[in-house]
């Protein structure tokens, strides 16, 4: 009876100590990827969006597609590493500006003529010397999800179309979840703009010299246009 009051403690020591040891095998390995709850884990998450046609000159009355894919399975560039989305509710919003002339009372609804959207919903609002337009995702067949609207020109001059916005944040409102998230993450969207296509930087400088400043050819210029996607055209007759 003791031997076998031996080997019963015996065993609940040895599965206890097991289990202990994989838990912190467990706790290791996400401490590893994670940092600790002392660091912040930035996730950089790769989102494909397209200008079709991508130019630097338009004419009066050209048509311009707009297109944003956000895949289930989605890259993080910060960490080179295949991250999957649990679930979001991400809803996009694009600035189109003209900026050479900083005449506020200028309409937008007279230069851009919003048609569609294709995929999901998208409307627009002037203000001032832009238009902004909001767009919701729609998921695919795939699981994945995308949005595409389309765009009339309608007066001559120079854009800046900024796609850096998510409206309440990728992450401070919880509108978007990964699986086996780290719970010290802060997430971030990378608008991959035609992969990495040239976006017309200088035609930004030319047209305003407000944008030709060591402070935005620094920080504004690398933010803006490498994670961002900025985008810069003009329009003639």
């Amino acid at each position: 009876m003791a031997k076998s009051t031996h080997n019963f403690i015996f065993s609940r020591n040895y599965i206890f100590t097991w289990c202990l040891l994989g838990m912190t095998l467990s706790l290791s390995c996400e401490d590893k990827k994670c940092g600790g709850n002392n660091s912040r884990y930035q996730y950089l998450l790769e989102v494909k969006a397209t200008i079709t046609p991508a130019k630097e000159l338009y004419h009066l009355g050209d048509t311009v597609a707009f297109s944003l894919y956000l895949p289930r399975t989605i890259i993080d560039r910060n960490h080179d590493e295949l991250e999957t989305i649990a679930n979001h509710s991400l809803v996009h919003l694009s600035f189109a500006t003209r900026v050479d002339t900083l005449e506020d009372d200028v309409l937008m609804d007279q230069f851009l003529n919003l048609v569609g959207p294709d995929i999901g919903n998208a409307r627009f609002e002037p203000v001032g010397n832009s238009v902004a337009v909001t767009a919701d995702f729609t998921e695919n067949n795939l699981g994945d999800w995308e949005l595409q609207y389309r765009f009339v020109l309608k007066r001559t001059g120079v854009y800046f179309f900024r796609l850096n916005y998510f409206i309440g944040g990728e992450r401070r409102a919880g509108n978007l979840q990964l699986l086996n998230e780290c719970g010290n993450g802060i997430i971030e969207l990378f608008h991959n703009l035609n992969d990495g296509a040239n976006n017309n930087w200088h035609l930004l400088c030319a047209s305003n010299e407000q944008y030709c400043t060591p402070a935005w050819d620094e920080t504004v210029r690398d933010r803006t246009f490498d994670q961002h996607a900025g985008f810069v055209f003009k329009v003639v007759e």
